[in-house]
């Protein structure tokens, strides 16, 4: 018998038994049986969030499996991808312009219609947007002028291992037109588009916006980063010392109602990632804010940050810090939907209040100051606490 379930419907079993899931969307109905097996799986590379060598400013703790490749000599190519659902807090399938490395789209786990032959099981097809996707379920398309794609697997806290405890889907090939058959091409790393030095040229501009004491969070454009379509994000830039503290504090988005996930993430200019704090691991305040401090433990520092989140601070002195804040899947009316916030650029670098997140979400909205080990013994540099 196939059940029907919302994300929230699942949630609420999965709280309530400690049991990951992936979702359906309860409206949908299974698709139509689902045909023989047929693929390879051997033309992913994985991307796991918890490497100190994943660039583009990864989640900690999500996973990544990316399949790129050359379609100039195959304008016909469809893929199909045959897997089950993992047990996972969500998964997604992108698909990317490889030459710049932004979404043309994603599929959802609790959009993706199951098979009515095995309700743990799906098929999508990645097709080209001239190709012939009729009579076809779950298809995910792209502009036809693009020469190179990457198609992109994310699970977020998977459940007994990597791959949420399920094999990763098989990669068949097709003929768009036809349907028959194709082989696939050869597999293109992501690094091979991904140029570190670009990226830390582009990243630069934001730390002109950097301020001696307030930490103030923007809406930063993850163009050319292979961002998530389901994802929104805020930064705030810190050129670190060797004896600051800094606190953070925002309002907390109800898992399951208001966002699928939220994270911070201690990253560098660089784009590498080197520690996360999500929200299963976060302490939230009587008052429902989250207060966070980021500092190099000690027995002081410890003590003083009793009762609050310290969040061990991970970047060396002279390296450029970057404090990466998401909110993964946002539900429509949420009064801290990170998309209210106007997009800081460069032309804006003028009215910096204008574009400071707390100016358009308030309380939702990440806030901090930088301060010396000794104000934040002292009384926390005078910033509020909750507990």
């Amino acid at each position: 018998m196939y059940l029907k379930f919302n994300f929230r419907t699942l949630f609420i079993i999965g709280i309530a038994t400690g049991v990951c899931f992936s979702a359906c969307n309860e409206d949908s109905e299974p698709s139509a049986p689902c045909a023989e097996d047929k693929g390879v799986r051997s033309v992913w590379t994985a991307y796991l969030g918890d490497s100190d060598t994943i660039p583009a400013f990864p989640d900690r703790y999500a996973n990544y499996w990316a399949y790129g490749f050359s379609r100039a000599s195959m304008p016909q190519l469809g893929i199909r991808l045959t897997g089950h659902f993992p047990q996972a807090r969500y998964m997604s399938v992108n698909v990317y312009n490889m030459g710049n490395q932004n979404s043309e789209g994603a599929l959802l786990d609790e959009l993706i219609l199951s098979c009515a032959n095995d309700d743990g099981k799906f098929v999508i097809h990645v097709v080209p947007s001239d190709g012939n996707s009729a009579g076809l379920d779950n298809v995910l398309t792209y502009d036809a002028a693009i020469d190179s794609v990457v198609i992109m697997l994310r699970y977020y806290l998977p459940e007994g291992d990597a791959q949420g405890g399920k094999d990763l889907p098989l990669v068949y090939g097709f003929d768009v037109a036809s349907g028959n058959e194709l082989g696939l091409p050869n597999s293109i790393a992501l690094g091979a588009n991904l140029d570190i030095a670009q990226l830390q040229g582009a990243v630069a501009p934001f730390f002109l916006v950097e301020e001696d004491t307030a930490l103030w969070f923007y809406n930063i454009n993850p163009d050319g980063l292979y961002a998530n379509y389901d994802n929104r994000y805020l930064a705030t830039p810190i050129t670190p010392a060797a004896d600051e503290v800094y606190m953070i504090r925002f309002k907390a988005p109800e898992v399951g109602t208001d966002v699928r996930y939220w994270s911070l993430t201690q990253s560098n200019n660089s784009t590498y990632s080197f520690s996360t704090l999500h929200d299963e691991d976060a302490i939230v305040a009587a008052d429902g804010f989250v207060n966070i401090v980021i500092a190099t433990p000690d027995a002081e520092i410890t003590t003083k940050a009793a009762g609050l989140n310290l969040f061990a601070k991970e970047i060396q002195p002279n390296a450029g810090l970057l404090l990466i804040y998401r909110n993964l899947y946002t539900t429509a009316g949420f009064a801290g939907d990170i998309a209210l916030v106007p997009r800081i650029s460069i032309g804006n670098f003028s009215n910096l209040a204008a574009v400071q997140s707390q100016q358009h979400i308030n309380a939702y909205a990440p806030i901090g100051r930088r301060m010396s080990r000794q104000e934040f013994l002292d009384d926390f540099g005078g910033f509020e606490v909750s507990y």
